[in-house]
């Protein structure tokens, strides 16, 4: 409740026994009672004397009158000012709810001071002047109390209503088929606000009323016109209803048309936005599954064959079902495909480790080149696979690289890797004239490079070291130095060699159904001999000792060779 502060009226400075005046108004008055006695016995002239002093009291009190009044009016006037400020200070902070605000200012704090002023004063006119002064005050604050409190309860009225009309406008833009009610709603509100108010009468009244009912309306139609709109994306038809015209105008209409359209677009929106998101999920989900059906099948360590879980056929007619089959139906295709090759490679030898690692060292240079003949999935590693030109091993290999390039942790290192093999391969893979086509010493050398290098990393990682300083010209351990290469660089004389000792591994490494016997260790730098000499196989004559012929692959020549044995 607002304080109502104490006005304590200033001192006028009127002093009944002043010196000056006042005793000489005291004089006047024993002279005269002492001048009347001596009259009573000579009147002619005690009377003469007696009218001589009266006149001097009688100027004696008017002057007194009006050093009072005059120090009075300005003390009158800053207790108006004073009074003003206090009751603009206690409306502007009180409660627009509470009737008694005004009575109690005028009671409690203007009436006490009023008293105190008209008590300064002493003489007869004085006081009458104070005492009209104090009637002018009262009237004056009433009428300012009255009109403040007035505009205050209508204040009040508005704020309540709001409180109305904005819980009714939430209950139609959720349910546009309240409308009605809202309205009956809001019409019995508003009559008991304004007539319970003490302070809202006549004209006032019916003023505020109107107008809470107007705005109060005109909101609540409109917020179910626009609840009807986000859930349809239509103008409600009931919005030209003339019932609902004084609420409703004709631009009204054109910007509920022009929402219509905004939501309209925006639930297409939300709809493309769901599906694209449901997609998402689905093909997320798919993705998993086929990721986690094929990591089942990579063997576990190196060197060791992939494996075909017991369930994969099972599993595979199941994500046949899955939402995600029908959005991307070469996913399963290409797993079907990679399930069936290992399904029948795992049933047959292994290839050369010749072919395997000249294979390998090609798909890894079409993994890491930035053009269009980059390997971007695991398709023509198993179809490499699949045709015999990969051993277990490398088959291995390449899936764990190819993965690896797309994990944010490997990707780095296997561009370093990329840059560092584009640099150093060419004085590698075409170390002299002989090596390259017909050659594959060069290839041989990459390959068994990469494996050590991929050993290093490895060692690197589980020691917690950083492996990109083997690729660090500044490091100790930087593995393009040229004396770290030398082993890796195959001479003249090893590569002749390697020509003769390649075409005799043709016939001499054949197996009875005709296919080599897999490395023991496929991280070995050089192909391991067998663990014991096969039985010889009768051979047919060589026809054909001529170079690869232009356009040959190197498998096809492999092929041809064995046929002219």
């Amino acid at each position: 409740m607002p304080q109502i502060k104490q006005y304590d009226a200033p001192d006028l400075g009127l002093r009944p026994t002043e010196a000056g005046i006042s005793a000489t108004a005291a004089a006047a008055r024993r002279i005269g009672a002492e001048y009347s006695d001596i009259a009573a016995s000579k009147a002619a002239t005690g009377h003469a004397i007696g009218s001589a002093i009266s006149t001097a009291g009688e100027v004696g009190v008017k002057y007194l009158d009006h050093q009072q009044i005059s120090q009075g009016a300005n003390a009158f006037a800053n207790l108006t000012n004073a009074k003003s400020k206090q009751w603009d200070d206690i409306a502007k902070n009180a409660d627009p709810n509470d009737p008694t605000v005004a009575q109690r200012f005028l009671t409690e704090n203007l009436e006490p001071d009023l008293e105190k002023f008209k008590s300064s004063f002493i003489t007869e006119n004085s006081q009458r002047w104070a005492e009209t002064r104090a009637d002018s005050l009262r009237t004056h604050m009433f009428s300012k109390t009255s009109a403040d409190m007035a505009t205050m309860a209508g204040q009040a009225a508005v704020i309540n209503s709001r409180r109305t009309i904005n819980g009714l406008s939430s209950t139609v833009t959720g349910d546009p088929s309240s409308l009605d009610f809202a309205l009956k709603t809001l019409e019995g509100s508003t009559d008991a606000i304004v007539g319970s108010s003490p302070n809202l009468t006549g004209a006032a009244a019916g003023k505020v009323r109107s107008d809470l009912l107007q705005r109060g309306k005109e909101e609540i139609v409109k917020s179910a016109a626009m609840g009807y709109i986000q859930k349809t994306g239509e103008v409600p038809p009931w919005a030209t209803d003339p019932k609902y015209a004084p609420y409703i105008d004709g631009t009204d209409l054109k910007q509920l048309a022009q929402a219509a359209k905004y939501y309209q677009r925006l639930s297409q929106s939300e709809d493309r936005a769901a599906r694209v998101t449901r997609e998402y999920d689905v093909k997320l989900d798919f993705h998993r599954k086929i990721n986690e059906l094929e990591a089942e099948a990579t063997p576990k360590n190196e060197g060791e064959p992939p494996t075909l879980p017991k369930d994969a056929w099972n599993r595979i007619r199941q994500l046949s079902t899955h939402e995600g089959a029908e959005l991307e139906p070469g996913r399963l295709k290409s797993t079907i495909q990679r399930f069936e090759t290992l399904a029948n490679r795992l049933n047959k030898p292994e290839p050369l480790a010749a072919m395997s690692h000249s294979t390998t060292v090609d798909l890894l240079r079409q993994m890491r080149t930035p053009d269009d003949t980059r390997i971007n999935t695991l398709d023509p590693i198993y179809k490499a696979y699949d045709e015999g030109k990969l051993n277990n091993a490398d088959f291995g290999f390449l899936k764990r690289e190819f993965n690896e390039m797309r994990t944010p942790e490997g990707e780095p290192i296997t561009r370093t890797k990329k840059d560092f093999f584009s640099a150093v391969g060419p004085s590698i893979d075409k170390s002299n004239p002989l090596q390259g086509k017909l050659d594959q010493s060069g290839k041989m050398q990459l390959y068994r490079m990469e494996w050590d290098i991929n050993k290093k990393i490895n060692e690197y990682r589980q020691q917690n070291k950083n492996p990109f300083d083997l690729f660090d010209p500044s490091k100790p351990d930087y593995v393009g130095r040229p004396d770290a290469l030398v082993p890796y660089k195959t001479p003249l004389s090893e590569s002749t060699k390697s020509i003769v000792q390649s075409l005799k591994d043709l016939g001499r490494f054949t197996s009875p159904r005709g296919q080599e016997a897999a490395p023991a260790a496929p991280a070995a730098p050089a192909e391991p001999a067998p663990a014991a000499e096969p039985k010889p196989v009768p051979t047919k004559p060589i026809k054909d000792w001529s170079l690869r012929k232009p356009g040959e692959s190197p498998a096809d020549y492999m092929k041809r060779m064995e046929r002219s044995m």
